[in-house]
């Protein structure tokens, strides 16, 4: 009966845009998609506190800490008050914490959040979802007292339908979340709470699903793109609809270079999906050199009247992976030079925020990374973006475990009930990224040659591909250190159903297993900085090895002690105790700052053909333990105060094919590169102090040139302050080196004065130490110690306008102001 009507809609709205993409038009004006999304993040109450039941309605949370999300209540800032428990406790730290230091001796607990907020008549009738983009770790939610929903896996992002609960108007409304961070759950340092970003969305009841937007790319040549765009729309009103969807994709210019429409009819209570083609001439194509990315919209409209809209960055790429032509991004070869990582960000704990995530991923590809993986869980959705913008290629990882335990509290008690769920939610969230090239099922699973392991793995793969057909699935499988006597060729179990093999530390068997399956893509999916030569000799020279991926990209708390390089301290089952916090096995430091085996890096990699450090002579009668993660003790530092005439041993790093070295202007050595040196020569120099310099020549010019300089004493402070360029939250963070200098500028590498930090004005400082990891006093103490001449701090600026002095003082030195 009523057809006319429809077609007179539908004629009347096709008159907008007659032709859509082949000629210029305005389109219908469609809803503001920033009124969608709404910050839930300030104001909220928090209590550490595992004996009350905070869910009801009517509480009394007046005497909480007031706190904004993202929060760590593993990580105290340095106004909240600091967590106790028995035994030796200093700052976030006890010796007695039940994770030990696996998880660097941080506590949990349970912790109880409240908050209280108004919705207006603006709001009546809309549907109302809250969206968690991580809670660490059993977490519950209620809304004005009606509990909403329970989730077990601390990084998996989730979402609840408030609307059936809620007050509009006058009446408040109270979310309360509880969670859970109990007993020995994690390998690493998780943290505590809601960590991620909370928002809500509101929208009308005819509307694009969560994560409903889904775009690829079917083809791509440099003359043009070919794009599938397809959208879920839900109709939660009581009648059918008939929908115009309005599809475009906006250049850089806020040109649309692509639109179309199209009618779709959704029921009542039901969805549906609205799958259109659009092309976009002469396309800019997405890729780690050049991250460009357009803009999607989508808007929906009812009977001429605008309903929804919602937008999202795309990158336009095509990937394409096989074990001729290894890893092609746009049909270009691409090796990649991969970092594992852990979510935490040192003094700040496991608090997402989107300042200190680009600041990770800006630091790691300034190194010469272009790929991390997430190990071992799904990461923010912060992190992500910080990868689409700056062109870091990701491999997204599901789990650590499946259903045999690596800690008696972990997810494997959860995985059987929760696995496909969380999985989907991780693809429907990421599945627009483009930097995520992969999705990882897993990591050193120990039943992964098992029957049991093999089933889950086949299903695992199964629903990855049908979620997501455009990305390959990989997995990171180790040799059967866990299964004593297996041999290696029972790997061929856990690889068989995998796009992508991941080979965790097993390098020596990539071409005993090409001979066996010349089909097969490998991948590095964990190495030993001590072996990167070796490994990145293998992804050069076979085609079929994609990459390599290093443990780790940056230090982390927990495992502490795993990439311990110390005296006389031989380490039980790799880890360090107490006060061992940091794991030491970065490329970058806890405060980003590079260590000695990054220079090695930068010269196996060829950004660099020359770099230097120095090794310290071990006392006597002493013995130095190295483990397999870890680096020799280096520093590049000719400072060694009390060393003088003693031998010290010169580790240069070069592919030669000669190196010279003077020692204050005269020659001490000169020596070919041995071939089978892996680019490390090795050279005893007695101390004295002065310059010693490293030339690194083809016998008849010169390559490169390194000089080490001793520095004069203590003088003054320097502030090196560093504002991430991507700041998605508005967090207003700020991170600042404080460096000891000499008289002549030099960072004094020998220098431990302990430094007074003091922030005045629109800005809190958040989180200070230094990149010693048996420092436990660093992270809630405004004094910490220089370590190897820098401290480093964290702050927080308030929102709004404001001037912010940050100073840094010491005893007998000059100190440092800089205004921010």
């Amino acid at each position: 009966m009523d057809r006319p009507k429809r077609i007179s809609t539908t004629l009347m709205l096709y008159g907008f845009c007659l032709l859509m993409v082949a000629m210029p038009c305005e389109a219908p004006a469609a809803t503001d998609p920033a009124k969608r999304k709404r910050d839930f993040n300030s104001d909220w109450k928090f209590i550490l506190d595992p004996l009350i039941d905070a869910s009801g309605y009517v509480f009394d949370d007046s005497g909480w800490e007031t706190v904004s999300i993202p929060h760590d209540y593993s990580m105290p800032l340095m106004d909240s008050p600091q967590q106790t428990s028995g035994g030796g406790v200093v700052g976030p730290f006890s010796i007695d914490s039940e994770g030990g230091a696996f998880t660097g001796h941080t506590t949990g607990g349970v912790g109880w959040y409240r908050k209280t907020f108004l919705l207006d008549e603006s709001d009546r009738g809309k549907i109302i979802n809250v969206h968690f983009d991580g809670i660490y770790a059993e977490s519950e939610v209620w809304i004005n007292g009606h509990k909403v929903g329970f989730r077990p896996n601390g990084y998996v992002p989730f979402y609840y339908d408030l609307t059936p609960f809620l007050h509009i108007g006058s009446k408040p409304n109270v979310i309360a979340v509880s969670c859970r961070n109990l007993g020995a759950n994690s390998r690493w340092y998780a943290g505590s709470g809601i960590y991620r970003y909370v928002h809500l969305t509101v929208t009308d009841p005819v509307h694009v699903d969560t994560w409903g937007l889904h775009v690829s790319t079917d083809r791509l040549n440099k003359k043009r793109a070919k794009l599938s765009v397809s959208t879920t729309l839900a109709n939660r009103s009581e009648m059918g609809a008939r929908v115009l969807v309005l599809s475009e994709i906006v250049d850089h210019n806020g040109v649309a270079v692509a639109r179309r429409t199209k009618e779709q009819d959704v029921a009542a209570g039901e969805q549906a999906t609205s799958l259109v083609s659009l092309e976009v001439n002469d396309p800019r194509p997405w890729s780690p050199k050049d991250p460009y990315r357009y803009l999607v919209r989508i808007a929906l409209f009812i009977n001429g009247r605008p309903v929804d809209s919602v937008e999202e960055k795309i990158g336009i790429r095509t990937i394409r992976i096989d074990a001729r032509n290894g890893l092609r991004i746009n049909g270009e070869s691409v090796l990649l030079k991969g970092a594992n990582i852990h979510h935490d960000h040192g003094f700040l704990g496991a608090r997402a925020y989107s300042a200190a995530e680009a600041r990770k991923v800006a630091a790691l590809k300034a190194n010469g990374f272009n790929a991390l993986r997430t190990s071992h869980n799904p990461p923010s959705e912060a992190l992500l973006e910080a990868c689409d913008q700056l062109g870091v290629m990701v491999i997204n990882e599901f789990f650590d475990m499946w259903e045999r335990p690596k800690k008696p509290d972990d997810y494997h008690q959860y995985f059987s009930q929760w696995h496909e769920n969380d999985l989907a939610h991780v693809i429907a969230r990421d599945k627009n990224r483009a930097s995520v090239m992969a999705w990882s099922i897993g990591n050193e699973i120990n039943e992964r040659a098992d029957s049991s392991g093999i089933a889950i793995a086949k299903q695992l793969v199964d629903l990855t591909r049908r979620l997501d057909p455009t990305r390959p699935v990989t997995a990171g499988v180790c040799d059967f250190w866990d299964h004593k006597g297996r041999p290696w060729e029972d790997t061929d179990l856990a690889f068989q159903f995998l796009d992508v093999a991941g080979y965790n530390y097993g390098h020596e068997h990539y071409a005993s297993d090409h001979q066996r399956h010349p089909q097969r893509v490998m991948l590095g999916t964990e190495s030993y900085a001590q072996e990167a030569y070796d490994n990145w000799r293998k992804v050069q020279e076979f085609p079929y090895v994609i990459g390599d991926f290093i443990w780790t990209g940056m230090d982390y708390i927990g495992e502490a002690g795993i990439g311990h390089s110390v005296l006389d301290q031989k380490a039980e089952g790799n880890l360090l105790p107490w006060p061992w916090y940091n794991a030491w096995c970065g490329d970058l430091d806890i405060t980003g700052s590079k260590k000695p085996q990054s220079y090695y890096r930068d010269v196996v990699w060829q950004r660099s053909s020359l770099e230097v450090a120095v090794r310290p002579p071990d006392p006597q009668g002493s013995v130095l333990y190295t483990s397999k993660w870890g680096w020799p003790s280096e520093q590049r530092s000719w400072t060694w105060p009390g060393k003088e005439g003693q031998p010290l041993t010169l580790a240069i790093y070069s592919p030669g094919p000669f190196v010279t070295v003077t020692h204050n202007g005269a020659q001490v050595a000169h020596r070919g590169v041995d071939a089978g040196s892996k680019w490390i020569t090795l050279l005893e120099i007695p101390y004295a102090p002065g310059d010693i310099s490293v030339v690194a020549s083809d016998g008849k010019r010169v390559i490169a040139r390194r000089t080490l300089h001793t520095t004069g004493k203590p003088a003054a402070l320097r502030i090196v302050a560093d504002r991430p360029m991507e700041d998605q939250g508005g967090d207003g963070l700020i991170f600042a080196h404080i460096e000891v200098i000499d008289e002549k500028g030099n960072v004094v590498p020998n220098a431990n004065a302990e430094i007074a930090l003091e922030v005045n004005g629109a800005g809190t400082l958040i989180g200070a130490g230094n990149a010693d990891p048996t420092d436990l006093t660093s992270f809630n103490n405004p004094k910490p110690k220089a370590f190897q001449g820098k401290a480093f701090a964290v702050i927080k600026m308030e929102k709004g306008n404001g001037m912010l002095v940050f100073r840094a003082s010491a005893e007998g030195l000059e100190g440092a102001v800089t205004f921010l």
